[in-house]
């Protein structure tokens, strides 16, 4: 269900038809965001974290713009033409933006990568020569003059990087008339960074979230101390940010088991959530919100069990941000570190995810994009 502006509009996808384009598309992004040999397409400074160029000309932003353009594109004309009720309101997301544009799950697992639908009309090349690419912003800093018809194609056409993006799941939405409550810590860690991997960007985030802001104090435990680092009221940090391995175990019925790993060993699984939850019951408010930064840990299917994400909604989280598909160590510690400095300077986490893709589209990098933030965009860091 699409909601917009107190407007209501029930979306119609069949299940195979959402698995088919969910999966289409995340193995564009992925392909975009990487080189022929499975490697990172776009490089970051260990120090700044600033964009580096480009290793080779093939994995060009414009390229890779291109090709997320196209495949969004596809689902934007699959969505207006599957939902003729939705029409006006899809309209008026086109020529607007800075809207919040809230989507609800029946299902926590139905996924769908809203965040990349493209809705800006792709105009016919003249010749041969590629059309060209706008990165949303002037040379002021303000957005471009493209408009919602540019002459090309122009990043502002998602709706991700146009809009904020709010998906809730029915299941689990803690609705509780304190949509942004989460934990507040002022005596103890407000943010707790728990790295599942040794790597010098993941030593670079904890850096930079350290100098931030000093008011806002940094725990670093040991992997397998959650859930445990997060069970009493009183000391739940506000933030939670896990950066990793993630992968999916395949039973002899088919289903895939997620779970994060730490030296090669499982240390997060779905018992331990679920092992958690019956022992000590869900979190209330306070809640915590997490961050997490591991290869398709927002990759939910329809065709499968429970992932990782929901389960983390479910033990009470006020909201979860991952990955559509696999990333590179780079990638999450820099959007990590961005959404991170956004929450710190008052920004709701909705509009964090925005800044933070929007910016890093302007820079020559859309791998914003590859996030899926799921639960409230109000949440808040405590003041």
């Amino acid at each position: 269900m699409l909601v917009k502006d107190r407007k209501r509009v029930a979306l119609q996808w069949t299940e195979a038809s959402m698995k088919m384009h969910t999966e289409s598309v995340r193995q564009t992004l992925f392909g975009a965001l990487s080189t022929a040999d499975k490697k990172s397409a776009f490089r970051f400074d260990l120090t700044t974290q600033k964009l580096l160029p480009p290793l080779l000309a093939a994995t060009s932003y414009d390229n890779s713009v291109r090709d997320l353009a196209n495949a969004g594109s596809e689902l934007f004309n699959q969505l207006f033409l599957r939902n003729g009720s939705a029409r006006d309101l899809l309209k008026e997301v086109w020529e607007t933006a800075g809207q919040t544009m809230q989507f609800v799950r029946n299902d926590p697992d139905y996924a769908f990568p809203w965040t990349l639908i493209y809705d800006y009309p792709i105009p016919k090349a003249s010749d041969d020569s590629p059309l060209l690419v706008c990165n949303g912003q002037s040379q002021s800093g303000a957005a471009c003059s493209c408009g919602d018809n540019p002459p090309g194609y122009c990043v502002r056409g998602f709706w991700g990087v146009r809009h904020i993006v709010e998906q809730l799941c029915k299941a689990r939405q803690h609705l509780d008339g304190k949509p942004g409550k989460i934990a507040t810590a002022p005596t103890v860690p407000t943010v707790c960074v728990i790295p599942f991997v040794t790597d010098p960007f993941v030593d670079g985030l904890i850096s930079k979230i350290r100098g931030l802001n000093q008011d806002h104090q940094i725990h670093n435990p040991l992997p397998k101390m959650f859930p445990d680092s997060t069970r009493d009221i009183g000391s739940r940090p506000a933030l939670v940010v896990f950066v990793g391995h993630m992968e999916e175990e395949v039973t002899n019925y088919g289903l895939r088991r997620p779970r994060l790993l730490h030296a090669g060993k499982p240390v997060l699984t779905l018992a331990d959530i679920v092992s958690e939850i019956r022992k000590y019951g869900e979190w209330d408010t306070p809640r915590s919100l997490i961050l997490l930064m591991a290869c398709g840990s927002a990759a939910s299917r329809v065709d499968t069990g429970t992932s990782l994400a929901a389960a983390l909604l479910q033990l009470g989280a006020v909201g979860i941000l991952g990955a559509e598909c696999t990333v590179f160590t780079g990638m999450a510690s820099r959007v990590a570190a961005d959404v991170t400095r956004w929450l710190f300077q008052g920004s709701t986490m909705g509009d964090a995810m925005r800044k933070t893709v929007a910016n890093l589209a302007a820079e020559g990098c859309p791998l914003g994009l590859a996030f899926t933030y799921l639960g409230s965009a109000d949440a808040v860091l405590p003041k």
